[in-house]
């Protein structure tokens, strides 16, 4: 350990620990009930994508809490991430043509417990006025 270079196994060490006091603290039925929310989530946000945007969703298999998405032309990966930025919108760097070329333009939408059916309308909303 004298010698090493950088703290990344304290970092994880930390990380790990952190979860297992959250995860301790809600229980195995708030952990459920975490599950179902980030279900309930994500879904209605894959629902709006397909409904309310010109973004494709790439894969309709079963999922829990991310989907991939496909941007149209002549939008790019970089310029969707600048734009919603500037609206306070955070979304996946990772432009899945990097790893997975025959996807093209596309990136990956996440969601958590943290998040809440207003913000994903916000996110429809903003994405509608990028996209159109």
């Amino acid at each position: 350990r004298q010698k090493a270079t950088s703290n990344i196994c304290t970092n994880n060490a930390l990380s790990a620990l952190r979860a297992t006091i959250y995860l301790s603290t809600v229980g195995e039925e708030g952990i459920k009930a975490i599950s179902k929310e980030n279900i309930k989530v994500s879904h209605y946000a894959m629902e709006r994508v397909e409904k309310d945007t010109s973004l494709q969703v790439a894969f309709h298999k079963p999922f829990f809490n991310e989907f991939v998405v496909k941007i149209p032309s002549p939008h790019t990966h970089q310029e969707l991430i600048q734009t919603l930025l500037q609206h306070k919108i955070l979304i996946s760097k990772n432009n899945m043509k990097t790893f997975y070329p025959h996807l093209g333009e596309s990136f990956v939408l996440s969601f958590n417990e943290t998040h809440q059916m207003n913000q994903v309308d916000h996110l429809i909303r903003t994405l509608q006025e990028v996209l159109s």
